[in-house]
């Protein structure tokens, strides 16, 4: 089911651009209308993983691109496990403001500052909606919904053709493609407990965010 998702996902693009719109059958709107949203959020223990394919080989001076990511959820802590198409990977734990990277190439972890807990499961998949849903397809023994857009940017206009595969039943993404990048999703059970971010890893975002602190101006009241 794999390599078929990933053929229909690499040739979807093209495919659609060249197709007139046709109207969603009244079969398919029902389909879609069965479920409470068109992607769901998981639990707040929960555990997914993102396989990444591409179109077209790396430009020289592109940045690292994935080849693989297992992503674990417990409340607003996220712990990312990445694997690159270089061989690198990469270790990153995530909360509040603060996320912290270790590199298999780097002697150091590395830090960042991020915006805030509210973080969606599946960023990516923002523009899903009922708006832009063309159809239903059977994949294997699933049927999907699938959500197409044209995604653009104030300054760059249109960027290109974005798709995506929902599980109809269970309203999880199954595929998703935007320019050369195609991604498969696999829901994988919950982890057994909470995770506890590393010692090593909290110090370090602790550290970051008070070297801030103390380096930030304060505006003074009149």
């Amino acid at each position: 089911m794999k390599m078929k998702l990933w053929l229909i996902l690499a040739a979807w693009t093209l495919t659609a651009l060249a197709a007139p719109a046709q109207a969603v059958s009244p079969e398919d709107q029902q389909l879609l209308a069965e479920g409470p949203a068109c992607v769901r959020a998981l639990p707040e223990l929960a555990q997914w993983s993102i396989d990444f394919s591409y179109t077209s080989p790396a430009a020289p001076n592109e940045p690292l691109r994935p080849k693989r990511v297992v992503i674990t959820k417990s409340a607003v802590l996220r712990h990312v496990e990445k694997v690159y198409e270089s061989g690198l990977k990469g270790d990153v734990w995530r909360t509040g403001y603060m996320e912290v990277e270790s590199r298999s190439n780097q002697p150091r972890l590395l830090t960042r500052v991020v915006a805030g807990d509210a973080v969606p499961d599946f960023p990516e998949l923002d523009w899903v909606s009922a708006k832009n849903f063309v159809g239903v397809r059977t994949e294997g023994d699933r049927k999907c919904l699938v959500f197409q857009e044209e995604r653009f940017t104030e300054f760059h206009g249109s960027l290109g053709m974005a798709v995506a595969f929902i599980d109809a039943e269970k309203r999880l993404p199954v595929g998703y493609r935007f320019l050369n990048e195609i991604r498969r999703y696999t829901i994988s059970p919950a982890p057994p407990a909470t995770l506890t971010m590393p010692a090593e890893f909290a110090a370090a975002g602790k550290a970051m965010l008070n070297h801030i602190e103390k380096t930030t101006p304060h505006l003074s009241a009149p």
